[in-house]
Formats: structure tokens, sequence, C-alpha cells
């Protein structure tokens, strides 16, 4: 009843969700930029990677509502699968969809940034970098802990920012805990949001390219850790440093896992840090950048938790 008190002062908007309100005129954007760069709309053209990630993605959703529902209830199929029922599917993919515009538009600025052909700003990123931390360069200074053993662990903990989201979000979707659902889902989509701006004022590639000449060692592994450094320039947009969102995402699933879900967020937070440090020792980013992300995971927690409690009421009011 709150909820809907709440919603009818917003008049037109009443029947979206706030994270709908961001990606709405953000699509707009979105085909304007395309439309005037004479762009065509891609909707994951990269698709056998992108298969396999969204295969994981919704795997992990359902590992996560077996996890909240517990061996017991999910025995009873009947309990289990109410979220996929008839009445619950337009819900549940309405829910999830947010996430998965994320990647579309994601994908869609892969072609943006080259072709509105701004000059980068890693002189400035880097100018910043050294002023605070002196130089040399902090990743050059990593050099001297170089293996090929923790060029893989750091590999493997960059990668894990793919299971934290929909993990945590599958645990609270399946669990009914719809506050906790809402502030992840409004944080992380404002978490994008902002980041994505952020990609095209403030383009760059990096210190693994912009500072290549002052590495002498390579960041060697095994075959597996071959094929992830393979697989994140595929992926990766050219210049979408700063803000860092592997760091900003992740801070957000970590802060939110803290107040909400404590016990996973320490299962969390080994991974999380390896995955922070894993952006500077892989050279993909200026520690500038990982500070940026910080800040934007701070705000986009902290708004977040005041725009959800303003949209849907109390925190165990349903929506």
């Amino acid at each position: 009843m709150n909820r809907v008190i709440k919603a009818r002062k917003l008049g037109i908007f009443s029947f979206l969700r706030p994270e709908e309100l961001l990606l709405i005129p953000f699509f707009i954007l979105l085909v304007i930029l395309l439309s005037v760069l004479n762009l065509k709309f891609s909707f994951l053209p990269r698709m056998s990677y992108w298969i396999a990630i969204l295969a994981l993605f919704y795997c992990l959703i359902f590992i996560s509502g077996i996890i909240a529902k517990g061996i017991k209830n999910t025995l009873n199929k009947k309990r289990f699968l109410d979220p996929f029922f008839p009445g619950q599917i337009i819900k549940f993919l309405r829910s999830w969809i947010p996430l998965i515009a994320i990647f579309v538009i994601y994908e869609n600025l892969h072609d943006i940034i080259p072709a509105l052909n701004l000059a980068d700003k890693d002189y400035l990123l880097l100018k910043i970098d050294l002023l605070l931390f002196g130089s040399p360069h902090p990743s050059v200074l990593l050099q001297s802990i170089v293996t090929p053993a923790l060029t893989s662990i750091m590999n493997f903990a960059y990668f894990t920012l793919f299971l934290y989201i929909p993990l945590l979000g599958g645990i609270f979707y399946f669990s009914n805990k719809e506050y906790a659902w809402n502030h992840l889902l409004f944080s992380i989509t404002l978490t994008a949001f902002l980041g994505f701006i952020g990609y095209l004022i403030v383009p760059g590639v990096g210190p693994q390219f912009y500072i290549k000449d002052q590495y002498s060692i390579n960041l060697d592994g095994d075959k597996i850790n071959n094929l992830a450094f393979s697989l994140h320039e595929s992926l990766r947009v050219s210049r979408d440093i700063f803000p860092s969102l592997h760091t900003a995402f992740s801070a957000v699933s970590l802060f939110i896992a803290y107040r909400y879900a404590r016990r996973i967020s320490f299962l969390f937070m080994p991974f999380i840090f390896a995955l922070w440090f894993s952006t500077i020792y892989l050279r993909y980013h200026y520690l500038v950048d990982v500070i940026a992300g910080f800040a934007l995971a701070f705000f986009a927690f902290y708004f977040g938790d005041f725009v959800c409690k303003k949209w849907y009421g109390k925190k165990n009011q349903k929506y």
C-alpha cells in the first residue's frame, strides 16, 4: 500500500521503477548517438562470448536460488519454481532485464567511443597518479612480484566480477529480501549509468598501452591465464578505464552484502580485495580510476538507499 501511495505521487511515472527511469533516457541518448554517428544498434554482436557469460549469469541466479531457498525447499519443486510460474515470469524478467540492458549498452559503447574520436586522457590520469603516489607508476613497481602463478590468480580474481551480482541478487530475489534486491538493482544500474558517462568524458587506453615501454616484465601465465586475457581484450570497450567499473560494481556488491547478508560478504571479501589489487597488477587501470570507482560505489550505495526508501517505503515493504 505504501508503495502504491508513493507511486501515485509520481504521476505518469507511477508504473516505472527507479532503475527503469535511468535506463530509458540512457537508451534514448544511445540511439541518438548511434544515429548521429551513423552506427548500427548492436545486440551483443560478439555473441559467442556474451552467450557464455549470460548463460553463466543465469546459472548463478539459479544456484543462488537454491542457496536462498535451502535444500529442503528446493526439493519441494513447487515452492522453488514459484517465481517461474506464468503469473510470475513477467515479474522475474522485468526484475532482471535492467542488468541485461547494462550488457547491451556496454556493447554499443564499443563502437560509439572510438567513433566520437575524443582525445585520450591517459596523460592526465597518469599525471594525477604520479602526483599522488610518486614515480615510477605503481603498476611498474609491482613488476617485482610478478610471477606466472600470481598473474593467473589475478586474472581469476578480475573475472570474479561476473559472480557477485547474480549470486547476491538471486539470493535476495528468491528469499524475498525485496528491499535488499531493489537497493542492489538500482545501485548497480546507477553505477553503470554514471560509469558509462565517465567512459565518454574521460576516455583512455590504460597503463598497459600508454606506458608499455616502462614494463620490462610481461604478464605471462598459464594457458587459462592467456585465454582469460584474450577474452578480456575481445569483450572490453577500448577506452573503458575511468572510472574502474570493476572496482565500483564489486564495491557496491560488497557494501550491500555487508548490510543485508553479512556472512556472504565475508565470503566475498578476499576475492573482491584481490580483484581491486588485480586492476593495478594487470595494468588495466590507473590508481585514480580505482579511487574514482570507490567514490562512485559509495555514492551509488547511499543514494540508492535514499531513492529506494522514497520509492518503496519501509525496508520490509514488498513491491
